[in-house]
């Protein structure tokens, strides 16, 4: 008994000095080409993906709200435009609505326009749409 206490003492003794330092993974980032006619966008619950329609080939992710109606594309200014609800504490709460600004070529959000508390809901995408003056 009184060996088995004294290995393991030591056993505890050697584990701080026998821990091997894993190094960071490190996340790759890619800069997206300008979307092409037959690019289209796949919204799913909080996620757009971008999709080649002629290769199948997914080109980009955005990260969206779950409450986003729609996602609008402006080529001339190498933007994507999402409506997006989100409340203060996920699902209940003080409720606040934007339209997020994309940049084309690494996906992450470079602005939010926030909209007042006027309209209710956005369900379809045939709400929300770009001018075309760019």
């Amino acid at each position: 008994m009184r060996a088995t206490i004294l290995t393991a003492l030591s056993l505890l003794l050697l584990v701080p000095t026998a821990q091997a330092q894993i190094p960071p993974e490190t996340v790759g980032s890619e800069t997206m080409a300008p979307p092409e006619d037959n690019w289209f966008i796949s919204k799913s619950r909080t996620a757009g993906y971008i999709y080649d329609a002629e290769t199948g080939e997914m080109h980009g992710l955005l990260s969206l709200s779950n409450r986003t109606a729609a996602v609008e594309v402006s080529r001339e200014r190498g933007e994507f435009y999402a409506a997006e609800g989100y409340y203060s504490r996920g699902v209940r709460g003080d409720r606040t609505d934007i339209v997020a600004v994309y940049d084309f070529e690494n996906l992450s959000p470079i602005a939010e326009i926030e909209i007042p508390q006027k309209v209710e809901a956005q369900p379809l995408r045939r709400h929300a749409g770009l001018t075309g003056n760019g």
